[in-house]
This record gives structure tokens, C-alpha cells and sequence, in this order.
């Protein structure tokens, strides 16, 4: 569980993003944040996955402080989706897939081809996995994201 408690996100030029924001994301659930432009959902998500520090309140997981959660365990256990995907170009779909499973979970090749190939078949998006980005559609190139994302198993 991911729990929001008195989020307080002020950027350096004194805008404040976020103010006194508390919520909580149960277990096995999916979740959508809304509002309008500028009203902080993409900072409150970047507190959550800790690109950007709030300067008051606290966000735990599972009952621990983010913070204090070493940085290689937290990325294991929290998934994130880019809204700009984030794919490289010069490696194909499942090169991407690859590469957090070899690199951040230090899966062997081929463990991490097979974990790959799997949730590719899993979204029905197999075929596209010797497609470069370039070579792919936005809503493929998104569903690539996604399923790198879950291929990464977040806790």
C-alpha cells in the first residue's frame, strides 16, 4: 500500500505543485489521478516515485518512509511509466524489455529474453518485438512502456 500523508511540493521558482495532499493507494488496485492542467498530479507522482523531494509530509510503502528505503530496493518494488516512454531508439522492443530486467534485477540473458517474450505474448503485442520505436505507433510504443513497466514485477 502506498500511503500519501500532508504532501507539501513547493518548486525553487515558489510555485507551489502540491499542497497538504493525503491519500492512499490500496494493494492490487489501479488507480487514476485527475484533475486540470497544472494542478500537481505529475509533481504528487514524482514525489511518489522519488524524482523530486517534498518538502513537508511523508509517503510510505507498506508502512515504511520512502525515504529510507534503499534506492535500488525501492526501483524493485515501484514501477513507473513514463509520460514521454522513455525508449531507446537504437534498441529494438525486446532489447528494451531487456535491459532494467538484466541491469536492475540482474536476471541472466536469457531469463530475462524469456520474462520479456512472455509478457510481450501475455499483452498481445509479440510481434512488435523486433520493431525499433521508430518503427511502432504512439499507442504501441505506450504498451511497450507498460508492459516493460510490469515486466519489472513492482511489488
Amino acid at each position: 500500500m502506498i500511503e500519501v500523508s500532508n504532501i507539501v511540493y513547493t518548486y525553487p521558482d515558489g510555485t507551489q505543485a502540491v499542497r497538504d495532499v493525503s491519500l492512499s493507494f490500496p494493494e492490487q488496485g489501479i488507480f487514476a489521478i485527475m484533475g486540470r492542467s497544472g494542478s500537481g498530479k505529475t509533481t504528487l507522482l514524482n514525489c511518489i516515485a522519488r524524482f523530486l523531494l517534498p518538502q513537508q509530509g511523508k509517503i510510505l510503502l507498506d508502512g515504511q518512509d520512502i525515504q529510507q528505503i534503499e534506492e535500488k530496493a525501492f526501483r524493485q518494488r515501484v514501477g513507473v511509466v513514463f509520460q514521454h516512454l522513455n525508449l531507446f531508439p537504437h534498441l529494438n522492443v525486446l532489447e528494451n524489455m531487456m535491459l532494467a530486467l538484466e541491469r536492475v534485477q540482474g536476471r541472466s540473458k536469457n531469463r530475462a529474453k524469456a520474462e520479456a517474450v512472455d509478457i510481450l505474448e501475455r499483452l498481445s503485442i509479440a510481434e512488435l518485438a523486433e520493431n525499433y520505436p521508430a518503427q511502432i505507433s504512439g499507442g504501441q510504443a505506450q504498451r511497450v512502456a507498460i508492459a516493460r513497466g510490469l515486466a519489472l514485477k513492482p511489488g
